[in-house]
């Protein structure tokens, strides 16, 4: 849902965060593609808003190619990427980052043990975008992060900066919604019920895009 910001948050009265779990999938995604994109873009038109969504990737395996980026997250608060697993090649592997524009902050999101062994990302393992703040990253001394964000704290390796205005795979440009690949069924979680998300390229739900590619 692009725009309708008024007509959406007088239809829909929200007494509660909706909650995502996205848990044991294996994602094989073409050259240039992101393989789970999530936007909480509400946050960036409301400032009052308090229901931001809230996510938790676990358990699952990323096999990326040139130029692509298996998790890319943006205007998140609270989500948990963990206990996943890395493969391939691409520019980075958890990106990470909020709204210049309107000032909204990435926050409170912790990426938690993950194995990166298998994977050889051309910027970052895991990359904190100057709009990013009080975020927690742990990992062991090989992994790649850069820290570019406020308070955030990376623990098990040492974290070096890549500049505010980095975008991953900016040497070859390629956006969720322009990519093409096949898809499978995703096992994914919503408020503690299942949701089975059939071949689709984009799963639009209030103001955040989660658009996955298997």
């Amino acid at each position: 849902m692009n725009g309708g910001v008024r007509d959406i948050s007088q239809t829909y009265f929200l007494t509660k965060r909706t909650e995502f779990t996205i848990i044991g999938n294996d994602f094989q995604s073409p050259a240039g593609v992101t393989s789970i994109y999530i936007n909480d873009l509400l946050r960036t038109l409301k400032s009052d808003y308090e229901y931001p969504q809230l996510f938790d990737i676990k358990s699952n395996t990323f096999n990326t190619r040139e130029g692509g980026t298996a998790i890319m997250g943006l205007n998140n608060v609270d989500a948990k990427i963990w206990n996943n697993t890395f493969k391939g090649t691409g520019a980075v592997g958890v990106y990470l980052e909020g709204d210049a524009a309107s000032g909204t902050y990435a926050e409170n999101n912790k990426v938690l043990t993950n194995n990166f062994k298998q994977a050889a990302y051309s910027n970052a393992n895991v990359y904190l975008g100057e709009y990013t703040r009080n975020c927690v990253v742990q990992g062991v001394a090989t992994d790649k992060v850069s820290d570019n964000g406020v308070d955030n704290k990376v623990i098990g390796t040492k974290a070096n900066k890549m500049g505010p205005h980095f975008k991953p795979g900016d040497e070859r440009e390629s956006t969720p919604h322009e990519s093409s690949c096949q898809i499978r069924t995703l096992n994914i979680t919503r408020n503690q019920q299942s949701v089975l998300i059939r071949p689709l390229h984009v799963l639009r739900s209030g103001f955040f895009y989660l658009c996955l590619f298997v």
